[in-house]
């Protein structure tokens, strides 16, 4: 505004100075006033609309969810423990054949008759602490007496204390042999055999029974 007033008065002076007519305040001032209102006119600020903030903070919109995945157990079986490998195992080493002995010498072979008609007993000493029962083969060939069984007639019966002789014992024709019992009997066979350390035949006599393998009486004797 200032700028305004002072370019119309320097106008003013120059025009006196120029030799014009002055001109008339009235109008210089209603011109000025003029001026002012049409420069005000133009110029006034457009007023700068004042918009509302609008970038309001939204809450957050995304509400945490909570985790969905349900932690799933495992589906696979442990698997055991792989056994632990044996070391191997030793192969045996075969052992050297043992050195054989010489073979022992047999006596002569004798067929064995199955009957046993010859076959006796023909005494029992009972006089002491040593006992013998004598049984002979008076017949001309060979018996085989195995499972052939000895005992008393005061026996209980139980076989608990018969002698049954021993498989493949062969009693020679014209041979005997002496079953031993009580103290200090005598052990040498096929002639002499030691049967029990208890006595077995009574002082006041009984009867002594012979049998076969599958039970037959063959002899008896009684003292």
């Amino acid at each position: 505004m200032c700028r305004v007033i002072c370019a119309l008065v320097m106008c003013m002076a120059l025009a006196a100075c120029a030799g014009q007519a002055t001109p008339d305040p009235t109008a210089v001032a209603r011109a000025v006033e003029a001026t002012l209102a049409a420069r005000a006119a133009a110029t006034t600020a457009i007023p700068v609309e004042t918009l509302p903030a609008t970038a309001t903070p939204l809450p957050p919109t995304d509400t945490p969810l909570p985790p969905t995945d349900t932690p799933v157990p495992p589906t696979d079986t442990p698997i055991p423990p792989t056994p632990t490998p044996l070391p191997p195992t030793e192969t045996p080493t075969p052992a050297p054949p043992a050195a054989s002995s010489p073979p022992t010498p047999r006596p002569p072979m004798v067929t064995a008759q199955p009957g046993g008609n010859n076959i006796v007993i023909i005494a029992v000493y009972n006089k002491g602490k040593a006992e013998y029962v004598e049984i002979a083969n008076q017949g001309h060939e060979a018996v085989d007496m195995s499972g052939w069984h000895l005992y008393g007639s005061r026996d209980d019966q139980s076989l608990a204390d018969d002698y049954f002789f021993p498989t493949g014992f062969v009693l020679q024709a014209g041979q005997s042999v002496r079953l031993h019992s009580g103290e200090g009997g005598t052990d040498s066979p096929p002639t002499d055999i030691y049967w029990t350390e208890k006595t077995v035949w009574r002082n006041d006599g009984e009867t002594v029974y012979l049998r076969d393998a599958a039970g037959n009486l063959v002899a008896e004797y009684t003292y």
